[in-house]
């Protein structure tokens, strides 16, 4: 395969929203009993990251007389990944160097075709800056414990974490899994639930992370934002520094936890035929019971004031919607007329 691309590159680029480094590096299928899989990740690996030479350099020389190994080093040393003009020829050189060899075994090269045309696909990624660091920005954090004080190493050197990547995310989605398994609840307990979880989630997070946020024992933070508010102004005092408090913070249009999927001029088209709806009633004078709204079930009420839709956008459960959804998408999405609608 081919990978003679982008011979002359002439600036590094950078991305705002980046890639996984190890979802990249995980991009093509390798098949789980080659002889060489463990060691092309190991190379991708080192080639994808660099270590910081001056601090390399000066944990080296600490630990010559501590007895640890290099790879308790490598636990609090922070890697950068590399710019793209660099990244990609490293990335490349393991691929070209690998993707070739012969498994002693089962006879079959490393990489099939589809395996070398998602290296390319990924090459191509890597050039564009989804996977390079961007300058300035920190991607390392120091830990700290229960009390607040920093997690130090046995020859002086505080301990960092990684905030690079999809680790915490991952690890949120993991502990949905765990928390709620196959619990089939209707739409607004599982808000509440997913809600809940969320803030006490972030509670912890902001305890974890910022130096000096108060350990409450609790989660109900809407009476220590009443409490700071009440010292502040009946005493001047400002309760517990360190606290964020949310009636500090504006309110904007930014949706959580249940938002519209659809587009914004289809939530216009159904709003404007709501509207209708409501004027034609209101002309006839129907009485509040008959009207279109009271008809919805409380879940169906709740969807329709969380997505702002006067009308919610429900799934599809009969074969008319089915057929008529498939006839939508084989005009190419080009809408049925009025006269067809009928």
């Amino acid at each position: 395969m081919n990978l003679d691309l982008f011979l002359q590159i002439s600036q590094d680029n950078y991305k705002a929203v980046q890639g996984d480094s190890y979802h990249g590096m995980n991009r093509f299928y390798i098949p789980m009993r080659h002889s060489f899989k463990k060691k092309i990740y190991v190379a991708l690996k080192e080639a994808w990251f660099a270590w910081e030479p001056r601090m390399m350099q000066l944990i080296c020389n600490k630990m010559k007389n501590s007895g640890d190994s290099e790879e308790d080093v490598k636990k609090i040393l922070a890697w950068s990944a590399l710019p793209s003009s660099k990244l990609y020829w490293r990335v490349r050189a393991c691929i070209s160097l690998y993707g070739k060899m012969i498994c002693p075994n089962s006879g079959k090269p490393l990489f099939n075709d589809e395996a070398w045309k998602k290296a390319r696909n990924l090459l191509k990624e890597i050039i564009e800056g989804y996977y390079s660091d961007i300058p300035g920005e920190t991607y390392y954090r120091f830990l700290i414990d229960e009390k607040g004080r920093p997690v130090m190493k046995s020859w002086g050197f505080q301990k960092i974490e990684c905030c690079r990547g999809t680790n915490r995310t991952e690890a949120v989605h993991r502990q949905y899994c765990a928390t709620f398994r196959n619990w089939q609840q209707e739409v607004i307990m599982s808000y509440c639930l997913l809600f809940e979880f969320t803030h006490r989630f972030n509670s912890r997070t902001l305890q974890r992370k910022i130096t000096g946020f108060p350990s409450l024992g609790m989660y109900d933070t809407w009476l220590i934002d009443l409490l700071q508010n009440l010292i502040q102004h009946n005493h001047g005092v400002v309760f517990c520094s360190n606290w964020m408090n949310a009636s500090e913070i504006r309110s904007t249009k930014e949706r959580h936890c249940i938002i519209s999927l659809d587009s914004t001029k289809l939530g216009k088209v159904i709003n404007y035929r709501a509207k209708n709806l409501r004027s034609k009633e209101d002309k006839k004078r129907v009485s509040k019971n008959k009207r279109f709204e009271s008809q919805y079930t409380e879940e169906q009420k709740f969807h329709a004031k969380m997505t702002k839709l006067i009308i919610p956008i429900l799934p599809f459960t009969t074969e008319k919607e089915y057929w008529l959804f498939n006839l939508i998408m084989r005009e190419n999405g080009v809408p049925l007329t009025r006269k067809r609608w009928r």
